[in-house]
């Protein structure tokens, strides 16, 4: 059965930005391109939204999945639990809170 996960990140000011990986990285592109080749082109990530709260201060992410195990392999993934890892310290440094997520069967 197919997932839906949803994630907030909440930040005190616009002048913080969120953790993006162009942020902490020096090739913007090498997560996503990642993220594309392994779960997007093989059908494991089936969508991906960002929606961003009208002041600018809460951005919800929500990913689609193919089922439980696929999401399982993402979050377990070497290169992705770096990438998660990078994130929680940029959001820590910004007093970046993140909201409980949520994943539901749809």
């Amino acid at each position: 059965m197919a997932i839906r996960v949803t994630k907030t990140f909440t930040r005190p000011s616009k002048d913080i930005p969120l953790y993006r990986d162009e942020v902490m990285s020096e090739n913007p592109d090498l997560f996503a391109s990642y993220v594309k080749v392994a779960y997007v082109d093989t059908g494991l990530r089936t969508n991906f939204v960002r929606e961003e709260s009208p002041d600018g201060l809460t951005v919800k992410y929500i990913t689609e999945w193919r089922d439980q195990a696929a999401y399982d392999q993402f979050l377990n993934d070497p290169q992705c639990k770096g990438m998660f890892d990078l994130r929680r310290a940029h959001n820590k440094a910004n007093s970046i809170t993140t909201g409980q997520g949520t994943v539901e069967n749809i």
